[in-house]
């Protein structure tokens, strides 16, 4: 009977539902036969939707492109090629790498990626300058990575809850941009994205595609986001307007009466990776 105060009959307007994989791919090809560009960055400011909806159902704006059977990148970078990198190019690459949650130190892309390395230093300088350059933040990044600043568990968890109250994108590759040090701790000291957010007690910016992604304390921390929101939580509305959230509630809790339990009293244990 408690949980009838959160079956709220003025539903709140409920954020346009996520793009699927299949429009996503159709809106990239109708870019591309457009001719806008396809640079992650330039893509984020003409067409922020479809920028953020691609992010959160391939990861990264570079996945959704290869699944659309588009090059991420204007220029071959095969360690072979003989083409001539450009400044842009050598900020696609970084933004790349950092979505990739790949080392972003001197040293690491010295070995792994001499070109990009070589070219970062002819338009920028140095290192440091070209991962700032591609706006990759704070400005401090590289410095504190060398000294080997990591945030702990407690310092991750204060600085996820500050990001999402202040409405900022909880999906990680914004993050990792935007914030690399955070991005990266808090996947090496939780295990994963899923769990650190979990742990912050802070929903999913959207629903993740994958079974394997959700989790009782997932699917709690939504319903709880949901209620204080004052969406409807009746059964039937949900199944409609967010299919995901249904199914995995049903599947992990075995009734939705049993899951809208969980939004009341302690939250189910994070589980390990």
């Amino acid at each position: 009977m408690a949980l009838i105060k959160f079956i709220n009959p003025k539903q709140k307007k409920v954020r346009k539902p996520m793009l699927s994989r299949e429009d996503i791919i159709r809106a990239v090809l109708e870019l591309e036969a457009s001719d806008k560009s396809l640079a992650a960055e330039a893509v984020e400011g003409h067409s922020p939707e479809l920028y953020r909806d691609a992010c959160e159902a391939f990861a990264t704006w570079e996945i959704a492109l290869s699944y659309a059977g588009v090059k991420s990148l204007r220029r071959a970078v095969a360690a072979d090629s003989s083409d001539e990198l450009t400044a842009e190019d050598v900020q696609e690459m970084i933004r790349y790498e950092c979505g990739k949650r790949n080392s972003l130190l001197c040293a690491v892309v010295k070995r792994r990626l001499p070109r990009l390395y070589v070219a970062a230093l002819k338009f920028y300088r140095s290192w440091e300058n070209a991962v700032i350059s591609a706006k990759i933040g704070p400005d401090d990044t590289l410095k504190r990575l060398r000294k080997r600043q990591h945030y702990d568990a407690q310092t991750i968890v204060r600085m996820l809850r500050e990001r999402h109250a202040k409405g900022e994108s909880m999906v990680q590759v914004e993050v990792l941009r935007n914030h690399y040090l955070l991005g990266i701790g808090a996947t090496r000291v939780f295990g994963s994205w899923s769990c650190a957010l979990e742990s912050a007690e802070v929903p999913q910016t959207c629903p993740l595609r994958s079974s394997r992604a959700w989790s009782k304390r997932a699917v709690a921390l939504i319903l709880r986001k949901m209620a204080s929101d004052g969406v409807c939580l009746d059964e039937v509305a949900v199944a409609v307007v967010d299919r995901q959230l249904h199914v995995n509630a049903l599947r992990l809790f075995g009734s939705w009466v049993e899951a809208c339990k969980t939004i009341e009293g302690e939250l189910p244990p994070v589980d390990k990776p």
